[in-house]
């Protein structure tokens, strides 16, 4: 990993994983609920087939009926999910060793962003209540109203690379779910899984293959202290 972070000048990270828990108090299960309910008040209860009756996902249920229907219906499903993101985020917890790593990383010359499937408004809320507006300024590459563009589409991965200045190569991403995987290696940019949980590391493991060079962690701690290790 220490070859990795020496060899990219710029970290984009998703946000809801190794940056907080964003449903830790606000529950993803609850919010996925409350989008099954406008899906429903819209009399389109018909676009949620089995798999979307159980999931905790909203980000699934969202990208599955963008994907059939256009128009004020879906724009007003999303604006439902982010008015739910940014309550959230005032309750978020965040995740251990990330403000650390991520000020140490602007630290030493790294450029940060963050790109995502959540909205801006939640990120934004969610680095103000940490002090951590200034170190990702303008650079929050979300959600944005065409949800067809939600990862595993490298969208926001491309944004966040033009607006850097920095070739693909030369970038890494944090992320926490195969979508975020499949995303990167569209975008052709290096991966660091961040696994909190045996699943979790599974799945990633499961969505990365043979890629021998993308290393699965349990803790940003392992990224934070290859970081600090003095150059040689």
């Amino acid at each position: 990993m220490k070859t990795l972070l020496n060899t990219v000048r710029c970290v984009l990270f998703d946000f809801d994983g190794p940056l907080c828990d964003l449903f830790a108090i606000h529950p993803a299960r609850d919010v996925a609920e409350r989008i099954r309910q406008c899906v429903r008040e819209h009399g389109e209860s018909g676009l949620l087939g089995p798999e979307l009756h159980t999931t905790d996902n909203a980000h699934d249920i969202l990208r599955s009926v963008a994907g059939r229907r256009k128009g004020p219906f879906v724009a007003a499903l999303e604006r439902e999910l982010t008015r739910q993101e940014v309550t959230a985020a005032t309750s978020a917890w965040p995740t251990p060793f990330a403000d650390r790593l991520v000020q140490t990383l602007r630290a030493t010359g790294h450029k940060l962003a963050i790109t995502t499937n959540n909205s801006p408004e939640a990120v934004g809320r969610y680095l103000e209540t940490r002090g951590l507006g200034h170190v990702f300024g303008p650079r929050v590459y979300g959600r944005q109203p065409d949800v067809r563009l939600l990862k595993p589409d490298p969208d926001c991965l491309l944004r966040a690379l033009d607006a850097l200045g920095e070739p693909p190569h030369r970038a890494v991403m944090i992320g926490d779910a195969p979508v975020d995987v499949q995303a990167a290696q569209a975008a052709g940019v290096r991966f660091i899984g961040y696994g909190s949980t045996p699943a979790k590391a599974a799945a990633l493991r499961k969505a990365l293959g043979y890629a021998a060079d993308a290393p699965v962690i349990s803790s940003l701690e392992s990224v934070l202290e290859v970081v600090q290790q003095p150059s040689r």
